[in-house]
């Protein structure tokens, strides 16, 4: 297992086990001694993986052989269809399955009759459930920092290999979450948002901390933004500088941006025109569009129509307006064209908007299209050609499953869902399939779900091993 390269100082982070135990129900009828079957099936990048697997099945009647098994022996593998097929006593039992890196199920009643019960290892997911997680996508890795739910505020790094479904874990230098994380040349990093002393949120107060990942040396550092903020926005030149701008402070939004140019390593600042937070950001070539948001007038706080476009090589801003002032919506590039999709209007209560607007940067024209559902704190994802919008809020509260889908080759709509209805999820896309992590579940509390979309299908495909 990788685990070396997501060391945090001096100490080596170890993959997370999940174990389920899954208490059964014992079954008069059942007669011990006869022969039954677990069957197993799992997957792993589209391949039966069941190597670091330990299985361990405890009687939970008398006179039945409890086993542990750890899969190394020829007769313990899979079979040609991806099944591990485990030879018992007919009868109950308690069974673990563990599998380093991976979230697991429960099942209830493990029982072995004349028939053979299957049981999926599971999906992978967080190794806490948690919203507001800042990601990045470097290399063949989604890292997925930080976030919280009702108990904490978290440190955590979640960090998925795409290629085979394992996950290590490692830490940020502080609990934190509501930042911003972004991939630039060879360095992952997470900055800004609010951060934790300690366990729980006694210690909180809005951070200017920088997280940096080096995948080239495996190391962390941190420095810090030139003022503490959260709910920023940032983007990613062509030309290798990561632009962090505007945000909320102590004392309302901000309008400071910070520049780290990747080419030299050295870290600048510019001025955001209008200062505002809960922004979109997406980067085209040279340029990062900073839109929509809200900023501070005589009256309180007002959501915003403006586009502020920033070069961050010449340090020209220019700027374009969107049809409807909003905040907190995403932006995606496909083809030639941006799409700003739905966000929050009015509040509160809050409401919530349908609109996309649809920027054509070959000949600067706008046009409109409608989400299936009006939402806000929904996030998009895309691989150049399919855009993906996600999850989010309805009618101001109510979290939603929703899944549209753009696919600019032939400028047409579609619809899917997510297997949990969820708002405040993050996104992050490797290759060709977004990743769509955690958030929050209503009044069910939180979620460490990550649903895997492929662009080249349109659809959710299955994250199991």
């Amino acid at each position: 297992m990788e685990l070396a390269p997501f060391k945090t100082g001096a100490s080596t982070l170890l993959a997370f086990s999940t174990i389920f135990s899954i208490a059964s129900c014992t079954s008069k009828s059942e007669q011990n001694g006869s022969a039954g079957t677990f069957k197993i099936i799992g997957k792993v990048a589209n391949t039966s993986d069941f190597s670091d697997v330990t299985v361990q099945i405890t009687s939970v009647q008398s006179g039945l052989t409890s086993k542990t098994l750890i899969l190394t022996a020829a007769e313990e593998r899979p079979n040609s269809s991806g099944e591990l097929l485990i030879g018992v006593e007919i009868g109950c039992y308690n069974m673990s399955v563990i599998k380093p890196g991976f979230r697991s199920r429960g099942f209830e009643n493990v029982c072995v009759n004349d028939s053979t019960p299957e049981y999926d290892l599971g999906q992978i997911g967080l190794s806490v459930e948690r919203r507001f997680v800042m990601t990045a996508s470097l290399d063949k890795y989604v890292f997925m920092a930080g976030g919280y739910n009702s108990d904490s505020m978290y440190s955590t790094v979640d960090v998925l290999d795409v290629t085979t479904g394992k996950m290590d874990v490692a830490n940020l230098s502080k609990r934190r979450a509501r930042g911003v994380g972004v991939a630039v040349g060879n360095k992952a990093i997470f900055a800004g948002g609010e951060a934790c002393e300690s366990e729980g949120y006694s210690s909180c107060a809005i951070s200017s901390i920088v997280d940096i990942f080096d995948i080239s040396s495996k190391t962390w550092s941190a420095t810090s933004l030139s003022t503490a903020r959260l709910d920023l926005a940032a983007g990613v030149t062509s030309d290798g500088y990561a632009v962090f701008a505007g945000g909320s402070t102590a004392t309302g939004a901000s309008n400071v941006v910070d520049i780290f140019n990747s080419n030299t390593g050295a870290w600048s600042t510019a001025t955001l025109p209008a200062a505002r937070f809960g922004m979109s950001a997406i980067a085209v070539g040279t340029k990062i569009f900073f839109a929509g948001g809200s900023g501070p007038d005589s009256s309180g706080v007002t959501k915003t129509t403006r586009i502020d476009v920033f070069e961050p090589s010449t340090g020209i801003w220019t700027v374009e307006n969107l049809s409807v002032a909003r905040r907190y919506f995403p932006t995606v590039k496909v083809g030639t064209k941006l799409l700003f999709a739905g966000g929050q209007l009015d509040c509160w209560p809050c409401s919530a908007s349908g609109v996309v607007d649809i920027y054509d940067i070959s000949n600067g024209s706008w046009s409109t299209a409608t989400l299936s559902t009006p939402r806000e704190l929904l996030v998009g994802a895309s691989d150049g050609v399919i855009a993906v919008f996600a999850g989010g809020e309805a009618n101001g509260s109510q979290g939603t499953d929703k899944v549209d889908i753009y696919d600019s080759s032939t400028d047409t709509w579609s619809t899917s869902v997510l297997s949990q209805a969820r708002t405040n999820i993050a996104v992050a896309v490797n290759g060709n399939k977004a990743y769509f992590v955690g958030g929050n579940l209503d009044s069910q509390g939180f979620s460490n779900v990550i649903d895997v979309f492929d662009f080249a299908s349109k659809s959710f495909v299955s994250s199991s091993f």
